[in-house]
This record gives C-alpha cells, structure tokens and sequence, in this order.
C-alpha cells in the first residue's frame, strides 16, 4: 500500500505550507500499515494544508500496548512522510522528551485495552498480568505526549479510534491539556466522526439533538418528516433488511416471548461498550446485582439477549455467561438467555417487556421509540434526552426497575417522539457511507483518484466540513438530508 500511496504523491502537485494559517492541527500516525490508517490520516491532512491550515504529523512508532511497530513498516512511512516534508511538519513523538506520568489515565486505558485484546472481561485479567509494565508505560507516555501538546500549543487533533492502543493516549492527554480533538472510526464502506469524544461513543450526537429538538418545535411538516423516516428505519431492522443485518431472523409477531425485563447486551469488547460503566464496576457485576434483585421477587421475570452480531466470528466475544447463569437456575423459566445465533428477533423480545435495561445499545432508544421504559445504568450520550431514566445510584436503578413493572414509568408521546428523532439522527445523520475509507480494499480503488474527486462526492464533503469546521457530523448531515 506504501508504494500506491508513494506513486499518488508524484502524480499530483502538493499542497505548499501556508503563510498565515487558519489554526494548527496535529494528526497521528501510526505505524498500522496493515490497514490504511496512517495513509488515510495523511491524506486528511493534506486536504487541510490545501484549505489553510498548518498540519504536524504526529509520527508515533513507540511500542506500547502492542503498538508493535515494525522496522519495515516505520521505515516505510518515514519515506512518505519525507515526501511531505513541504507540506506539512513531521514530530517524531517516541524520540520527544518525557513529562508528568499519568498513573490514573493509564489504569482505564489498559483495563479497557485488556478487555478489546482478550474479546471480554473475563479474561482481561491475564492480559493485564502478562503485561507488567504496561501501566508505568502508558502512564510516562501519555505525559510525552501531554508535553508536547503545551509545547506546540495545537488547535486541536486528528486521531483514529481514540480507546484503542496509541489512539487512547493522544485522548486522555488532549482532554488533560484541555485540547479539542476529533476521533473516527470505520467499518468497510463505513465511516463515523465525533469531536471531543470517541467515535464510537457518539458523544456530539447531543449538541445535535439540542439543536434538532429546537428546530422541530416549530416546524411540524419536517417533524413529521423525520418522525417517518425513523419509522422506516426501524422497520428495516424488525425485518432485519438494514444495511447492518444485525438481526438473525425477521420479527414474526410470536406471542410467546413474555417477559418482564429484557437485557439487551452489548458486544463487550467493541468500542461502543468500553469506557461507559458508571453504577457497576463491570458487566458481569451488573448481572449478579440483577439476577440477585429478580431472585428475590418470584413474580418477575427476565431475559438476556446476547448482542445478536456475536453470531460471526469476527464479532464474538470470549465471555462465557453459562457458569454465572447455572447460578440461577432455580429460577427456572423466570431467566432466560437467548443466545446469538437463536432465530429470534430482539424486536419480538420488547412486544410484550414492561422495562428494557440496556447497556449502552441502540436500542434503549429503538425500545423508547416503541413505547417501553428503559433504564440507562451506564454512560451513554442519550441518557439526558429526555426519555429513558438515568438513576444516580444502584438504589435509585433498582426502585425505578419496581416502579416500571408496576406501571408507574409511561413512555409519553412527546418521549416517543423525542426518541424517534434521536434514533434518526444516529441511523441516518451518524456515518458516512463512502469509498474513501482507512479500509486497505478500498485505499486500492481511492488512492488512484485525483485529490478534488476524493472531496468531492456528497459523502466525503459531509466529512470535509466536519474536520474544517468541527461541527457534529451528525449535525452537517441532518442540515444535508433536510434540505432533499
């Protein structure tokens, strides 16, 4: 790939520096070169020289966490890079000074990191143990990197991920130097963006959803509108015919899946789930507390749904959930686990579910759209809009699990709506669905292209207003979509 992106730059003229920039902006690059990271990062950031702004290439081959860089691969990107040295700047970061360690960063970030390695929680431990060093490692790096940010004093960052190895560093110490950043992630053909919050975590998705909310108050035709197309949406995946096919069956109207609680699970080591507990220290914690709560009360029953993705094998998680749940088997046909692979649709599940206590899934918002109470014990960027419940302590969680069984939590109208608007916003306004990728089988089609085609497209203009404005991507696609 290094040699197709080689021939890129000798086939065009590059951007020169610009005299009075527009801000500074610092881009890491890592050494990936097993996928087309570093190389899309790069060619992020010409575009940004092209419109003014003065870019470093924060060149980061350190070894930690697994970065492992290889010597062909650092050697490799050295060569592009020296191409660029008219462009842009290069800081090599593994070779700066250090600075202040960072001990309690570097905890969570290898606790979470431990999780993404080993495919769960329960095997983090092992990961952690084999690794002896690598909290004071973490920590010393994250205090190089936080030095370098109050010595170059950057407008703001460019990092891919933002949890896993490198990329959850360059996080933790922006926000410790107060740096703005913005994060992606990506899926073939798929590409998602957030500013000052991690990609996955969707933590701009707010400001959007203010801003929405607002606008849709006086403006009822486009309400309605939205309303329909988060209707469809949802359609789409009770029939399991979205693009995302999460689904393993389509929903079949069965009458027969009666239960009081639904658990939707997360898969827990994808990025959407790390970094969100808030009242249980880990997911396995959270059930314990709730099979224990259900135990004592004969009349209640639950199900655990399994994140239905962790059928594939590239998804599937470690966590083995059969020895915690044989602890609870005199509940008999009060608990039920439903497993990935089973051909039942998580929307025939919420039928006839009197409260719904998501992790941090999608579907706290699908289940609220639907009329259902859901009862938010995690960090999760909808928990304060307005229409699921978010407890301040595991008391509050449980009291308000009694009073949802019981009837006392209505999902109203404007709630429902409210959640329709939200769940547009994330399944329509979030991603962008593009060619121009960090994926490697299509830096092959991309990286042939002139760099004005690349910007070009509906799509990757979204994402070019994005990095030069800082908006919410969320919020540029909305304004987009709106106006078709």
């Amino acid at each position: 790939m290094c040699g197709l992106y080689e021939a890129r730059l000798t086939r065009w003229p590059l951007p020169p520096r610009t005299v009075t920039p527009r801000g500074k902006i610092g881009v890491l690059v890592t050494p990936w070169l097993s996928t087309g990271v570093p190389l899309f990062n790069l060619e992020c950031a010409l575009m940004l020289v092209r419109e003014g702004f003065h870019v470093t290439a924060l060149c980061d081959n350190s070894n930690v966490i697994r970065n492992n860089p290889t010597s062909e691969h650092s050697a490799a990107l050295s060569g592009i890079l020296g191409q660029l040295k008219a462009s842009l700047d290069v800081v090599q970061m593994d070779q700066l000074p250090a600075g202040e360690p960072d001990l309690e960063s570097a905890q969570m970030i290898l606790q979470q990191n431990a999780i993404w390695r080993m495919r769960g929680e329960a095997k983090a431990d092992e990961f952690i143990d084999e690794h002896p060093n690598a909290v004071s490692e973490i920590a010393a790096h994250i205090g190089r990197i936080s030095r370098m940010l109050r010595e170059q004093k950057l407008d703001w960052l460019f990092i891919p991920g933002g949890i896993f190895g490198l990329s959850g560093m360059y996080v933790a110490a922006a926000r410790g130097t107060g740096t703005s950043f913005t994060t992606y992630d990506a899926a073939v053909g798929v590409l998602r963006l957030s500013q000052d919050s991690i990609a996955a975590h969707l933590g701009d998705v707010p400001r959007t959803f203010t801003a929405l909310q607002a606008r849709l108050q006086t403006d009822q035709p486009e309400r309605a509108r939205v309303l329909e197309m988060a209707r469809a949406e949802i359609e789409d995946r009770t029939a399991a015919r979205d693009f995302r096919q999460f689904q393993v069956a389509q929903a079949s109207q069965r009458d027969d899946l009666r239960y009081d609680i639904i658990v939707p699970l997360n898969i827990r080591w994808d990025s959407a789930a790390l970094s969100r507990q808030r009242l249980f220290a880990s997911v396995e914690e959270w059930l314990v507390a709730l099979l224990d709560w259900v135990s004592a009360r004969p009349d209640v029953s639950i199900c655990i749904r399994q994140h239905p993705r962790e059928r594939l094998g590239f998804a599937k998680g470690s966590d083995d959930l059969a020895p915690l749940l044989a602890r609870y088997s005199g509940l008999g046909e009060r608990l039920r686990f439903v497993a990935a692979a089973d051909e039942i649709n998580t929307y025939d599940l919420l039928r006839h579910v009197k409260v719904v206590l998501p992790h941090t899934s999608t579907i706290g918002i699908e289940a609220a759209f639907l009329g259902k109470p859901v009862i938010i014990g995690t960090s999760v960027y909808y928990e304060d809009f307005g229409f699921v419940q978010r407890p301040a302590t595991r008391d509050d969680y449980f009291a308000q699990i009694a009073d949802a069984l019981v009837g006392k939590i209505i999902v109203s109208d404007a709630q429902r709506e409210a959640a329709g608007c939200a769940y547009f916003l994330t399944q329509r306004c979030t991603l962008i669905r593009s060619q121009f990728n960090p994926h490697r089988e299509q830096l092959v089609e991309w990286v042939a292209q002139h760099p004005d085609a690349i910007w070009q497209t509906p799509e990757t203009a979204d994402l070019r207003t994005a990095l030069l404005t800082r908006q919410p991507l969320s919020m540029i696609r909305y304004q987009r979509l709106a106006s078709l």
